[in-house]
């Protein structure tokens, strides 16, 4: 007998040997008979079950190909359409002998299955294309035709007043074909003649697929009087699947069988399905006596395994960093020596739950019901130490198991370079905003030096503090010097209507307005910050959202120690 696991070397126990004993035959063979009777019963039933599925398989074939023919007949049935809206829109003789024969040649070009377009004034063909093959046909009178079955086709064409499909018949031109037909009648209700198609009957089956030689199946087509359009290895006469399709004026069928018949339909899933159940019985006999023989070692295989189990599970409680585990409900069902010595130096002995992230209950369970998803990974702070968790789904109760790392140290280390960080940003954009009111500052300088036209400098003062310093909307105000009136010098940005609205405040400005009455009367500057809750902007607000302003400044222009006019710009960027 193989001995336990040895812990120092790790040597498994060997399995035993097996041989074929003489209990081991009496199983096999009691277990051969036992299967044989139900076996054959259900192959029989197995046999049944497959003709059914092949005569299924085969009626899905058919309503297929029927649908296809379908589709192929309605086609050619809007051939015909569109030839009986030409005559009527062209009843006329003349009209007929000079455009008949290119709007015939539109439909051949368009369907190579059509063997001639006719029309027959008085059931007479007075016209045909194309005449070339077709002149047997011109002249031919159709009620009174020696076909019999043209006559009746046209007659009840003509008595219905609808479309009738007829054929397969022998055609004067030569050949077989089928033949669809319309009658058309004058406004008085009269009898003009009919329209006709002569369409070809292998160039229909080879549309529709029926001699496809990838189909597998045999298939057959036949007319309402039961003569045979196509038809493959005598398919009428083997039980075939027959469908009918409904065409104006009668029907044809569709039939099929499986290539071969039925029989060789069924032949090769019977051989393999008594193949298979001759496999599956020998394959249960191993396994029987396979099982009985394994019983002998199992015990032993059982104890190896529990070693194996009492070694792995000393290694999470001898793991210095704290580890825990909870089932599906909360519930604590695990914690190591580390974990407990974590909370007594935080001083929160005994409260695991702080183990648990923030999200516990939502991402970190659903996680855990998924079984199969990536482990998650968080960060916790129990006392002054922060805690790096690994979270996996265990299988306790499709619970969790969390270990953790202390990373206190990462995390200073982490603020330290966020704040060093956020320094050297916020000195970049002072030092940004600072050259470009320089540059800003240097451009109107110079503009004033080399601009003496008040108007041209407004406008260029505009111009460089819209496109430089980036402002949404800049205006010059300047003051007159009879009146006293701000008005409008210059402006630049958008939208445009925010000037009128301007000059229509400016015609009102007092001393004492709220939003302008410190520039006006002290000459000082008047910065908004916030122009979506200043009460001072209440009465610009709306505008101030629909152009999205953010901040807005005046500025006062004096000379003399006298206000002379005042610049006003409005900014989407609050830092600006």
């Amino acid at each position: 007998m193989p001995q336990p696991h040895d812990k120092k070397i790790g040597i498994y126990p060997r399995m035993p040997e097996r041989v074929v004993s003489a209990r081991t035959l009496i199983i096999f063979l009691a277990v051969l008979l036992t299967l044989a009777i139900p076996s054959l019963l259900a192959f029989r039933q197995y046999k049944i079950s497959l003709m059914n599925e092949s005569k299924q398989a085969v009626t899905r074939a058919v309503l297929a190909y029927r649908d296809v023919l379908a589709v192929q007949l309605s086609e050619r049935l809007g051939h015909l359409s569109g030839l009986t809206a030409f005559v009527l829109s062209n009843p006329a003789p003349s009209e007929l002998n000079k455009e008949f024969d290119s709007f015939a040649q539109g439909l051949v070009a368009r369907d190579p299955g059509i063997r001639a377009v006719e029309i027959a004034p008085n059931a007479v063909i007075a016209y045909i294309y194309p005449r070339q093959g077709n002149e047997a046909a011109l002249g031919a009178d159709l009620l009174h035709d020696k076909r019999q079955a043209v006559q009746e086709d046209v007659k009840l064409g003509i008595a219905t007043k609808r479309t009738i499909v007829g054929g397969p018949y022998e055609l004067l031109q030569g050949g077989r074909g089928f033949v669809a037909r319309e009658p058309i009648f004058n406004p008085d209700g009269s009898f003009y003649g009919t329209t006709q198609i002569v369409f070809n009957v292998a160039q229909l089956v080879k549309e529709t697929g029926l001699d496809s030689r990838a189909s597998q199946y045999d298939l057959a087509l036949r007319s309402r009087s039961g003569e045979i359009l196509y038809e493959k290895a005598h398919v009428f006469s083997g039980s075939p699947i027959v469908r009918r399709i409904y065409i104006p004026g009668g029907f044809w069928e569709v039939a099929a069988i499986p290539k071969g018949g039925w029989v060789a339909a069924v032949t090769a899933a019977q051989n393999e399905a008594l193949f298979s159940g001759t496999a599956i019985v020998l394959l249960l006999t191993i396994i029987v006596t396979g099982v009985l023989d394994r019983q002998r070692y199992l015990g032993e295989a059982v104890a190896y395994r529990t070693m194996e189990l009492e070694h792995a599970a000393s290694f999470p409680r001898q793991n210095p960093n704290p580890i825990v585990e909870f089932d599906k409900a909360g519930a604590l069902i695990f914690n190591n020596d580390a974990a407990t010595q974590t909370l007594q130096q935080a001083g929160v002995a005994g409260q695991f739950d702080l183990f648990k992230p923030a999200d516990y209950d939502s991402s970190v369970t659903a996680t855990a019901r998924r079984r199969k998803a990536p482990t998650l990974y968080r960060e916790v702070k129990i006392g002054e130490h922060f805690f790096g968790e690994t979270i996996v789904p265990s299988d306790e109760e499709l619970g969790v198991r969390i270990y953790t790392i202390d990373i206190t140290d990462k995390k200073t280390y982490e603020a330290e370079l966020v704040e060093r960080q956020n320094q050297l940003v916020a000195s970049y954009k002072d030092l940004d905003r600072s050259l470009t009111m320089y540059a800003v500052l240097s451009d109107i300088n110079e503009n004033s030096l080399r601009i003496a036209d008040r108007k041209r400098l407004s406008a260029a003062v505009c111009e460089t503090l819209v496109k430089q310093a980036g402002y949404k909307w800049v205006a010059v105000l300047m003051r007159d010097g009879k009146s006293g009136t701000f008005k409008t010098s210059a402006w630049q940005g958008s939208p445009a209507d925010f000037a009128s609205s301007l000059d229509r405040y400016l015609d009102n400005l007092t001393d004492d307005d709220p939003v302008l009455g410190d520039l006006i009367g002290k000459a000082k500057s008047v910065v908004c910050t916030n122009l979506s809750d200043e009460k001072v902007t209440q009465e610009w607000r709306e505008m101030n959202a629909r152009a999205g302003f953010a901040i807005s400044g005046a500025f006062p222009l004096v000379k003399d120690r006298a206000i002379v006019g005042a610049i006003i710009a409005f900014s989407g960027d609050p830092g600006l």
